[in-house]
């Protein structure tokens, strides 16, 4: 196997993977923060997706893209 790219270190991984995101409820527009243990993945062939109980309404809400 050849490496055309290297990717980010175990630590960098580490500490995406432990980040707080921040999610907003298209349902009742909630606005909150979720730990790594409160939030689900998913992704498919082209996009990748956070979500999380909203603590609001109880509805999935995703992750609030920053721009």
């Amino acid at each position: 196997m050849k490496i055309i790219k290297q990717g980010k270190s175990k630590e960098e991984l580490e500490a995406i993977l432990k980040a707080e995101k921040r999610f907003e409820c298209s349902t009742c527009g909630c606005v909150f923060t979720a730990n790594n243990d409160e939030y689900r993945y998913e992704e498919d062939y082209i996009y990748s997706n956070y979500y999380c109980k909203c603590p609001n309404c109880g509805r999935n809400a995703y992750q609030l893209k920053e721009r």
